[in-house]
């Protein structure tokens, strides 16, 4: 095959695909909607531990709390953050599979002659 030939082809295939895939708007799910509060916690909470050491009263009780637990809280809003995110992506994928699965089971036509086979003698016996 001819080298110029291949990329008319795979943007044939792609055009062709596009063509019958159209982009279908979706909302986000329940779980997208909830990583926002909980990464805008996490930021806040960063934002807080910082400004506190440098601006706050470091003998306030609030002050000791941060010092003392500000960088496990931290830890746990981050990991919290990451892990709603990793699932909410998760279940996201496994919804467009199902999108995808049950589009393709519906455009099926059940009308469509099957190929013919080689094994038919060219002869007609």
């Amino acid at each position: 095959m001819d080298s110029t030939q291949e990329p008319d082809a795979a943007l044939a295939t792609k055009a062709a695909s596009a063509d019958t895939d159209p982009p279908r708007k979706t909302p986000p799910s329940l779980l997208f909607r909830l990583v926002v509060p909980v990464t805008f916690v996490f930021v806040f909470s960063c934002f807080l531990v910082m400004t506190h050491d440098l601006l706050g009263d470091q003998n306030s009780a609030f002050g000791a709390f941060l010092r003392e637990h500000g960088t496990e809280i931290l830890g746990w809003e981050a990991a919290a953050a990451i892990i709603m995110a990793i699932v909410a992506m998760a279940f996201d994928r496994m919804r467009t599979l199902r999108e995808k699965s049950d589009a393709s089971t519906s455009s099926a036509t059940p009308d469509a002659q099957p190929e013919e086979s080689d094994d038919k003698p060219e002869n007609g016996n």
